[in-house]
Parts: C-alpha cells; sequence; structure tokens
C-alpha cells in the first residue's frame, strides 16, 4: 500500500505558533510539550495541517464513512487515494489500515507516542523552513511542503508576510483555511 504524508511533529508546532512569528526555532523539549497540550485539550487546528494520503478503494472510504463517530471527521476520495488530515485521523484511528500508523510511528514519532500517552523518544523536523519564495505585490509567499499526487486533492503548506487570500490566490488552494476567521492572522 503506498502512503504519503505531507508534514512533521515541527509542523504541528508550527502551525500552532504561526501567530508568534518564531516557527524557524526547534526546542524539541518545549516543542513535545505544546504537542501534549494541544492534544490533551483539544486544540485541533495544528493537527490540520498534516495530510495523510494512502491507496485505497471506494470501497473502503465507504465503509470508512459508514462507521465514522462523528459527522465531523472528514475523509476524502481522490484518484484511487483516501486524502485525511491529522486531525480527523486521530478522531477515527481505529477505522483506518495498520500500515498508517506504522507510517505515522515512523515519521511523526513524537506526537504518536503521545496520543498513546507515552513519553517521546523521537522529534520529527521539516526537510526545509522553506523550500521556494515568491515576492508579490503585497509581501511574500513561501512553500513549506506539497502534497500532489495527480489528483483534485492536492495540499500545500506555506508561510506568508502578506494577506493570506493573496496566499491562497498564488497557491490556488481549493481549500479554505480553517483559521481564516480567527484573529490569528490580524495585526
Amino acid at each position: 500500500m503506498k502512503i504519503h504524508l505531507m508534514g512533521s511533529d515541527q509542523r504541528i508546532v508550527r502551525c500552532a505558533r504561526v501567530s508568534f512569528g518564531k516557527d524557524e526555532e526547534v526546542d524539541r523539549e518545549r516543542d513535545t510539550r505544546l504537542i501534549k497540550y494541544l492534544l490533551q485539550h483539544r486544540h485541533a487546528s495544528p493537527f490540520e495541517h498534516v495530510v495523510i494520503a494512502f491507496e485505497g478503494s471506494r470501497e473502503l472510504w465507504l465503509s470508512i464513512l459508514n462507521k465514522l463517530p462523528s459527522p465531523a471527521v472528514q475523509v476524502y476520495y481522490s484518484g484511487g487515494y483516501l486524502w485525511v488530515n491529522l486531525r480527523n485521523y486521530i478522531n477515527a484511528v481505529e477505522l483506518f489500515p495498520p500500515e498508517v500508523e506504522g507510517l505515522l510511528c515512523e515519521r511523526l514519532p513524537a506526537t504518536t507516542a503521545i496520543m498513546r500517552g507515552k513519553e517521546p523518544d523521537g522529534y520529527s523536523t521539516d526537510t526545509a523552513y522553506m523550500k521556494e519564495r515568491r515576492e508579490t505585490s503585497s509581501g511574500w509567499v513561501g512553500l513549506v511542503d506539497s502534497l500532489e499526487l495527480g489528483t483534485d486533492m492536492d495540499y500545500y503548506a506555506f508561510v506568508v508576510e502578506c494577506p493570506l487570500f493573496v496566499a491562497r490566490q498564488w497557491h490556488r488552494h481549493r481549500f479554505g483555511s480553517y483559521n481564516e476567521v480567527s484573529r490569528r492572522y490580524v495585526s
């Protein structure tokens, strides 16, 4: 089974601290405490920036949808892949194939350990703070990561120093940000 993951333990922390502008800093001990706090207090939005895509049939997708404990959990199907963000995965972990959990343990060691009530042994970081930077008339947009599998569900993670709508237009986002109504992006 092909499984793709966009994100890291650090990505969750970066998204939680986005309004402080200190997302380049890495303090593993402090960061794992933040992940633990976010999970315990159900602050879900930072987990939405980690995206999982795995090969699966429509039948598997429909089976998962039929068993979901909450209609708030979203799982998408496109191009032979099931797509779910980490927040939704956490809320329905028992419905997904064990191979997905295996990859998450490998690529998100701190988060998966904390989810199980254990002390984290590792901590994963983003491969780059910013892979590409583009200047716009309103500021800059920096691509952090992308998950592109040739389906209609391509995902992008980016940092911005410009209005959010400019960044979203530049990346041609198909889905709105869950945080756009917060005061997080207001100066």
